[in-house]
């Protein structure tokens, strides 16, 4: 894949193009010019932005790092060309601030849409995920790890061992380890669940046993706590022959209460308002918001009347103004319009030219007297007069008759154009044509005012202006007030005459009530004196102690009989000891297989551990070849042998040493250098040939002397022979150092932003 044109407003990046070419681009810039912000640019064009990142203490997340200063959306555009699709327009816009750049869309380079996924665009045009992207076409600091994700350990193993690239040490050994914690980790797991449903089963039988042995004893204790109870109550009775004696005293204190409660009853009868039936307080408060209601329709009824007589009495003003209006005389909106159409028409067509045709014609006759005279004159005069011709002077006579006759045709059209047009202005009482429009527009919304006020007369000709009292309402508060003589009387005093008979109604059911108590207690006394069996009234006639020890031993024999019923609910709902002690065995057998199966993965976590071992052995030696040889170009071989451990760890050594070095003794320049060539061996292991995946490089020499720079660049010109290369640095020297090179091109970030 080749990336040629760039857009992007991204970071300080506002609407910032780039072009690049194939081959070897260096990218020259100072700091704060956006070197890096292109990096990311690239990168989040490719595979996206993960919009679940969030800020830590020491970074920021891309969407907030990258995060247009000018406040505009995140957006950008990259024009790439591929061997699979040709040349390809992508670009990515942002229409919710929380997703910059999820929208997504692909054409062609004759702007056809081409159907391509938001999410794996990067692996369709590059044959890798971004991990692996990050972590070898995607190369910043030299020092940075190369890391080991799946992957890019995937892709490794499967050139060394040519095998299954859909699976890896990785993943399995994570698979393993995965069925593993589901069985047991850290207390949590399937083998622990089911220890603890063992131990919640064996707590419940024990749980059940230990509740039927309490419900046992508790049945013991109420038998025992019953027989004292009813021991009491024999007791009791022996005191209802007393309550009878003096029970007698009280019934006739109820007698007297009910009769006092009867008189005031009645009393307060008297007072009740009249009618049939009789009213209630609700039946009255409903009466009073229904008349008040249709009184208030009344006083709406009467303003509608008074509005609608104004607006026939300015109908009425409107009609005479029409019928006397000048020159229309109440005629309708489209006969004014023809009149005027007419009078307009008739002024526009008076010309001087036409008019003085028409007397011209009328006066024509007048012509045949200067012809008659002028052979007269032939006739009667001689050949020459005083030396003139005879014949001039008839000659002249009839040449300049029409004109004379023109003149005056001409004269008599302007008078009668004059005289027309003031006929036609005194017609409208205006001054110029021009106000027979306005007068016109006048007349016109004087009409359209005029039907306006007569369609709201005729409107509101069906509503009702004469509401008037319900005679269901009037008649029927007359019923209950005979005091109210007419509709005014009502007005002024229904609201105090209203409350005046729910206060008497409500004093009276107060006393109906208080007959009522004193019945009842009058009946309560009788049954309880008649029936000597009956002890429920003898509380207050023993004494505290004894009441005291009564209660406590119910409230003991209640608290007792509820105890009970909860242990055999709960005994109801829980299972008998034979099925929980098959459970139990069930379970048993279930955890001793799990503990089988976790002894197994473990021993195959263990063999596939050995396994790996053995492919390492077999990968180790292709990635130290590759890294010998780009470390071997880069320090012009003075370093011929690397060696890469599992943790991809490089060391470094040559020919005539005795050993190798760890990077970390090496001079730092050295150890620079030697995970360059360790991330750029990587690349050509782990990249697709088929894609030519371009590789990325942000300040990769920033470290490098002069001399070591010009090794580096001279790799890297070869390599892009093969790919393309992209190095952003801070230094002019790459620049200067590759010069006029083929296939080479040299960009300035600091002229552009000036441009």
């Amino acid at each position: 894949m080749i990336i040629s044109d760039m857009t992007a407003t991204f970071g300080n990046l506002e609407n910032r193009s780039l072009s690049l070419s194939e081959g070897l681009n260096i990218i020259e810039g100072s700091n704060e010019t956006g070197k890096s912000t292109w990096c990311v640019f690239i990168k989040s064009m490719l595979y996206g932005i993960n919009t679940s990142e969030r800020d830590s203490k020491s970074s920021l997340a891309v969407k907030n790092r990258f995060r247009p200063w000018s406040g505009s959306p995140m957006s950008g555009r990259m024009k790439v060309y591929t061997e699979d699709l040709g040349e390809l327009i992508l670009e990515r816009r942002t229409s919710n601030q929380s997703a910059p750049m999820r929208d997504f869309q692909a054409y062609s380079i004759l702007g056809e849409e081409v159907s391509l996924s938001n999410t794996d665009i990067g692996e369709l045009l590059l044959g890798i995920d971004l991990s692996c992207f990050e972590r070898s076409a995607f190369i910043g600091s030299p020092r940075l790890p190369s890391g080991g994700t799946s992957e890019l350990e995937r892709r490794i193993l499967a050139l060394v061992s040519s095998g299954d690239e859909r699976s890896s040490y990785i993943e399995a050994r994570s698979a393993l380890e995965g069925w593993q914690r589901k069985l047991e980790y850290r207390g949590r797991g399937r083998i622990p669940e089911l220890e603890q449903s063992l131990a919640s089963l064996k707590s419940e039988l024990d749980s059940f046993l230990e509740n039927s042995a309490e419900l046992d004893a508790l049945q013991m204790k109420i038998s025992s706590l019953e027989s004292e109870y009813n021991a009491m109550l024999d007791r009791i009775a022996e005191k209802q022959k007393e309550f009878n004696v003096s029970i007698q005293s009280r019934i006739q204190e109820a007698e007297n209460r009910l009769k006092k409660a009867q008189q005031d009853a009645l009393a307060a009868s008297r007072t009740l308002p009249s009618g049939n039936p009789k009213p209630t307080p609700d039946e009255l408060r409903v009466l009073e918001r229904r008349f008040f209601s249709e009184q208030e329709r009344k006083l709406t009824s009467q303003a509608q009347s008074a509005l609608l007589r104004e607006k026939q009495r300015r109908a009425d003003e409107h009609r005479i103004l029409l019928s006397e209006h000048k020159p229309f005389g109440g005629c309708s909106i489209d006969k004014a319009k023809e009149l005027v159409l007419k009078d307009t028409n008739h002024l526009k067509s008076l010309t001087v030219g036409s008019v003085s045709r028409v007397f011209f014609r009328k006066l024509s006759p007048f012509l045949l007297i200067p012809l008659v005279l002028s052979v007269i004159i032939s006739v009667t005069t001689p050949e020459i007069i005083r030396g003139v011709p005879s014949w001039l002077i008839p000659a002249l006579l009839v040449l300049f008759s029409p004109l004379v006759l023109l003149a005056i045709s001409r004269s008599k059209a302007r008078k009668h154009i004059a005289a027309v047009t003031k006929s036609i202005l005194e017609k409208y009482g205006v001054k110029s044509q021009d106000e027979i429009i306005h007068a016109l527009k006048g007349y016109v919304s004087l009409v359209n005012e005029y039907l306006q006020t007569k369609e709201e007369i005729e409107s509101n000709h069906d509503i009702n202006l004469t509401v008037q009292y319900s005679e269901e309402i009037v008649t029927r508060i007359k019923d209950i007030f005979p005091f109210f003589k007419c509709t005014t009387d009502i007005e002024n005093g229904l609201s105090d005459a209203v409350q005046s008979a729910v206060d008497a109604i409500e004093d009276y059911n107060r006393k109906v009530s208080e007959i009522h108590r004193a019945e009842e207690l009058l009946n309560t006394l009788k049954a309880n004196w008649l029936d000597d069996s009956d002890a429920t009234l003898q509380f207050t006639y023993i004494s505290d102690d004894y009441r005291a020890e009564l209660a406590m031993k119910e409230k003991e024999l209640s608290a007792l009989n509820r105890q009970k019923a909860l242990l055999e609910g709960r005994l109801s709902h829980k299972r008998n000891s034979t099925e929980l002690e098959y459970e139990i065995s069930q379970i048993s057998q279930r955890l001793k297989k799990m503990r089988q199966q976790y002894s197994a993965i473990t021993v195959a976590l263990n063999t596939l551990s050995d396994a790996f071992r053995l492919i390492r052995e077999r990968f180790s030696p292709r990635l130290n070849e590759e890294t010998a040889k780009i470390f071997s170009a880069l320090t012009s071989n003075r370093y011929s042998r690397v060696i890469i451990n599992k943790e991809f760890e490089a060391m470094a050594g040559s020919d005539s040493s005795e050993g190798v070095r760890r990077s970390l003794e090496l001079s730092s320049g050295t150890a620079d250098q030697l995970y360059l060539a360790l991330r750029l061996a990587i690349c050509r292991i782990v990249l697709p040939q088929s894609k030519s995946v371009p590789i990325i490089l942000d300040d990769a020499l920033l470290t490098f002397d002069d001399t070591r720079m010009a090794y580096a660049l001279e790799y890297l010109y070869q390599e892009s022979k093969e790919r393309q290369i992209i190095l952003f640095t801070c230094h002019r020297r790459e620049g200067a150092y590759l010069k006029g090179r083929p296939g080479v091109n040299i960009l300035s970030l600091d002229s552009i932003q000036k441009g």
